[in-house]
């Protein structure tokens, strides 16, 4: 993922392409296996046979209302009337006084969620095992029906639904592809580091979505695997401090910038591996102004 270090799901992936066959510890499964011994998450609607599934990458719109109701509840309780400057660059650069879901997708990719799958694996192992081990939940823990329905490990390895605003396209390569390492930050600032930057309110999300031609903006729900937090509440962070503790000493697995503790703005959530997200839900919404 183009972050200069080698994860635990990488070094699988890599010993299976040259037919080395390892033994990678995974016990107590989640459900029905698939390919290579990973769990399939309990929503998973795609093929389940071993050829099948390993290609398998597909957005679904999605048709079942009760399900088009909890995230569009995810989006109502994670709101938060505050400007930010980063507000800016949307036109008008106001916050909006609402949001409202007009469609949404799923998305599963199989190669993506067998990397997501081992990392947890290895984050649950290292939070349970390493000494301390702090929990924290976002504000999307509200939607207590989303976590239920994908079964969200947050006692275990800090395992959140999270919001990363972006454009129609981005979204689809993301889904396709993966988050890039090499580009973090590009959209979103290095506040905290050249990582991946998540949003617990879909209005910090939304800031970094762009309008199509039919005013609709877009975001992805994810599924960010948080591990050890290195939790920092300092007005000038040390980027490359935080950074370097997370990348090299590995001390920790993310950053939570609290900037709604310094600021009175947004919580923020930066993860530097994109194994460690996998994307869930494409949302298409409109911004709504009274």
């Amino acid at each position: 993922d183009s972050n200069g270090h080698v994860s635990f799901a990488e070094f699988v992936e890599w010993a299976e392409v040259r037919g080395v066959t390892l033994p990678i510890g995974l016990d107590n499964p989640e459900g029905e296996l698939g390919p290579g011994g990973i769990a399939f998450p309990s929503t998973w609607k795609g093929p389940r046979d071993q050829f099948s599934a390993q290609g398998h990458n597909r957005r679904q719109g999605i048709v079942d209302k009760a399900l088009l109701k909890q995230l569009q509840s995810l989006m109502d309780v994670t709101y938060k009337k505050v400007w930010t400057r980063d507000r800016k660059k949307c036109v008008p650069a106001k916050v909006p006084d609402g949001y409202n879901l007009v469609s949404a997708m799923t998305s599963e990719n199989f190669a993506d969620w067998k990397r997501y799958y081992l990392h947890r694996h290895h984050l649950v192992h290292h939070c349970s095992t390493q000494g301390f081990f702090e929990k924290y939940r976002p504000l999307t823990f509200q939607a207590t029906e989303l976590y239920e329905r994908h079964k969200i490990r947050s006692e275990t390895c800090n395992e959140w639904l999270l919001f990363h605003g972006t454009s129609t396209s981005s979204a689809e390569a993301i889904c396709r592809g993966d988050f890039t390492m090499r580009l973090a930050g590009a959209a979103t600032g290095t506040l905290y580091g050249r990582g991946t930057y998540f949003a617990e309110s879909v209005t910090k999300a939304d800031e970094y979505a762009t309008e199509d031609k039919d005013g609709n903006c877009c975001m992805l729900v994810c599924r960010v695997a948080g591990g050890r937090v290195l939790y920092n509440d300092e007005v000038e962070p040390n980027a490359q401090d935080l950074q370097d503790a997370v990348l090299k000493d590995r001390l920790y697995h993310s950053i939570i910038g609290d900037r709604e503790k310094c600021r009175n703005t947004f919580k923020e959530y930066i993860v530097f591996d994109a194994d460690q997200v996998y994307v869930e839900y494409v949302l298409v919404y409109k911004r709504l102004f009274n």
